[in-house]
């Protein structure tokens, strides 16, 4: 945390040490002396200075500027006109609720409390916000590839689809839905404050979150389609062969949604009640996945026909040995077999 100030050096100092924030004289740059300096010089020093006093405006505007030229994420604090440019010029400007209106207008953070503990809560907040986005767009993509995988994988060895349109929108949307919403509201996880900042140019998909994407796809994808192979050439009944793979691929998002509830660490070390909607959208899920079943009707217009209790022991168990396969890669990431891989490739 960098202090500027329009204040003296001393009065600086003292108020920072009455609050438990000693600073040295070495830490100490004034106005005077930083009007001196080249913009080169300055990007030095902000490295270690930890005390600016007796700014101007736009000295403060150059400090922001030189901490954002060395790659940090700059969050400026203030309630004056006179941090309007650099609150402006900062990745996060944040003002107390009795700052002045053109410093408002410049930040993008207004304190309504006036406690700047609000920050860190802030702070927490986008991160669990930030991982939970993360979470959706790993489970709904690993969903639409394994489906692909499926279609695809079945033209290529020349057999029928494996699945039909209709099949793959109500997994989609309807069996797939309600887990994908409760996912939005997943509770933040311990310890989650306590990571290191993320870097501003990382991508939103990491290369750990693309081949943990890619290895679900893959697994969910050809454990349908091998069901559905089997089925087609042991019967060549071309519906139940479709039934079974539906069935499957349903079950198989709705099984391994807890696993990609996090994404590094194992489940068992994870509260499975800690998410109750999750658990009753699983259910509902489920149920839904069921339904197109029940009925003459239904099983008409989506082209399925009733499937005998050994078929939804076969689903059911593929299902859950696609989450002990996501449990087990997840597991080789944790003991660093996979980041070795990831390393290596990317050089």
């Amino acid at each position: 945390m960098i202090v500027i100030t329009g204040d003296y050096p001393n009065t600086s100092q003292f108020v920072l040490s009455e609050i438990g924030m000693p600073v040295s004289k070495d830490e100490i740059i004034t106005g005077s002396q930083l009007e001196k300096m080249i913009k080169e010089e300055l990007e030095q020093k902000v490295k270690t200075v930890r005390l600016f006093a007796r700014t101007t405006p736009d000295q403060k505007l150059k400090i922001v500027e030189a901490l954002k030229k060395n790659g940090e994420i700059v969050a400026m604090m203030g309630d004056g006109v006179n941090d309007a440019p650099a609150l402006h010029q900062a990745d996060i400007g944040i003002v107390v609720e009795e700052a002045t209106d053109v410093a408002k207008e410049s930040a993008d953070l207004v304190l309504l409390d006036s406690d700047f503990a609000t920050i860190i809560a802030a702070i927490e907040e986008g991160r669990g916000i930030f991982e939970n986005i993360r979470k959706i767009i790993l489970y709904l993509m690993s969903d639409a590839f394994g489906e692909i995988i499926v279609v695809v994988g079945g033209i290529f060895l020349g057999l029928p689809l494996p699945i039909t349109a209709v099949q793959i929108l109500w997994i989609n949307l309807i069996s797939d839905g309600f887990p994908n919403l409760a996912l939005t509201i997943d509770p933040k996880r311990g310890g989650i404050m306590k990571e290191k900042p993320r870097l501003s140019k990382e991508p939103l998909l990491s290369p750990w979150m693309i081949l943990l994407i890619s290895f679900i796809s893959l697994a969910s994808g050809l454990v349908a389609l091998l069901f559905f192979y089997y089925i087609y050439r042991s019967s060549s009944d071309i519906t139940l062969a479709r039934s079974a793979a539906f069935a499957t691929l349903g079950l198989n998002s709705l099984v391994y949604v807890f696993a990609v509830r996090t994404l590094t660490i194992p489940f068992w070390k994870n509260n499975l009640f800690e998410n109750q909607w999750l658990i009753l959208a699983v259910i509902l899920g489920f149920s839904l996945q069921i339904l197109p079943f029940t009925t003459p009707t239904l099983r008409e217009f989506f082209g399925i026909k009733n499937l005998e209790i050994n078929y939804w022991f076969v689903a059911i168990s593929l299902s859950l040995l696609m989450f002990v396969f996501v449990e087990i890669f997840k597991l080789a990431y944790g003991l660093n077999f996979v980041k070795v891989l990831l390393r290596q490739s990317s050089k």
